[in-house]
């Protein structure tokens, strides 16, 4: 086969070409400290780094949540400690009656520190984080526990003389002294006077009545912590305050309606009734403990989901690297090696482009 001096120059250009580009693409990678900068470089190894890359974006993600669910559940469980406190303090407050006290002082004192305990413990109740309240259930941006009064009269569904009913709907949980468990709202009416109609008849009359409603639902926020797995943030405020049994998963003291009731009892001196209220009110903070295991046992579970995405992270991390990032020492004598042979390709090069036919004769 003859080969002629243009075959010979194509040959030589293609080799000096070929070198300037493999010279051309180390140069890209010590310039951006990546082995891969286009799906072309190599389609496997790049969809391999695709892969792992949406991977670590969602455990950082799973991580945030992570985060964010923990510092909700702190929040949750110094609300629950406040309202376990004030139970304590209820406790010790008709310690003084509990006896058969008669002394107007000592009751009036007494009643005080319970009206005080029952906002203290309301207060707990609706408290926010960020704007957002965490014992509403799913309705977050809703204020869950709304403490009104007006007259009821024994025997009747209807509560006169309402305070107000503003935030009060048809369907609301509420409770109260004479309020049978688990009664709901049947209707607002605007009045005036403002009134409420109840789903069951009131078993005492009363004027000025404390009225405890629920504006929250029993709906549970869960996040993703990890692919597929979920876990429940939210302890909604009717399994706490306001609880309607069966079926609670704490305990069945609608502790307002216990406070409402001890009030009324150590007005009236019925030693009998505050007896059952501090029996009630221990059952309230067994009712809350369990609230709080429970709190625990999910701060437990997100401990450990935050150390697995973590280890994730960091392997999936160490793989990316090597894969991904350069090893410079390698390439500079890769790029050392192609300066070598691209000098040799001009060297032959131009000897031979200097041959002519009187060099053959």
């Amino acid at each position: 086969m003859r080969i002629t001096p243009n075959i010979t120059m194509q040959n030589s250009l293609y080799n000096i070409q070929s070198t300037r580009a493999r010279m051309d693409s180390i140069q890209e990678k010590i310039a951006s400290s990546k082995n891969y900068n286009r799906p072309s470089d190599d389609p496997v190894s790049v969809s391999l780094l695709i892969n792992m890359n949406d991977r670590m974006t969602a455990a950082d993600q799973y991580t945030s949540n992570i985060s964010k669910s923990d510092t909700w559940l702190k929040m949750s469980n110094t609300a629950l400690t406040g309202m376990n406190s004030f139970v304590e303090m209820a406790k010790k407050a008709i310690s003084s009656v509990a006896g058969g006290e008669t002394d107007p002082n000592v009751i009036n004192n007494a009643l005080m520190s319970l009206k005080s305990i029952k906002q203290n413990i309301v207060d707990m109740g609706n408290t926010q984080m960020n704007g957002v309240y965490l014992f509403s259930g799913t309705k977050s941006l809703t204020k869950p526990f709304l403490i009104n009064s007006g007259d009821t009269t024994s025997g009747s569904p209807t509560i006169n003389n309402l305070d107000s009913i503003a935030g009060l709907s048809a369907g609301m949980a509420i409770s109260g002294v004479g309020i049978p468990s688990g009664t709901t709202i049947s209707a607002v009416n605007a009045g005036p006077p403002a009134s409420l109609t109840l789903s069951a008849n009131a078993t005492a009359t009363a004027t000025g009545a404390a009225l405890n409603t629920y504006a929250g639902d029993s709906g549970v926020t869960s996040i993703e912590i990890n692919q597929g797995v979920t876990q429940a943030i939210n302890f909604p405020g009717d399994q706490l305050l306001t609880p309607t049994p069966p079926g609670n998963p704490y305990g069945s003291v609608d502790i307002l309606a216990t406070m409402d009731q001890l009030i009324a009892d150590v007005a009236a001196s019925n030693t009998a009734g505050i007896q059952a209220g501090k029996q009630s009110l221990y059952q309230a903070g067994v009712q809350l403990n369990a609230a709080q295991s429970d709190l625990q046992s999910r701060t437990v579970r997100l401990d450990a989901a935050s150390t697995m995405n973590k280890t994730i992270i960091s392997t999936l991390q160490t793989v990316y690297g090597n894969i991904q990032n350069v090893d410079y020492a390698q390439l500079g004598i890769e790029m050392s090696q192609q300066e070598t042979a691209l000098n040799a390709t001009y060297s032959s090069t131009a000897k031979i482009s200097q041959m002519s036919l009187l060099d053959y004769l």
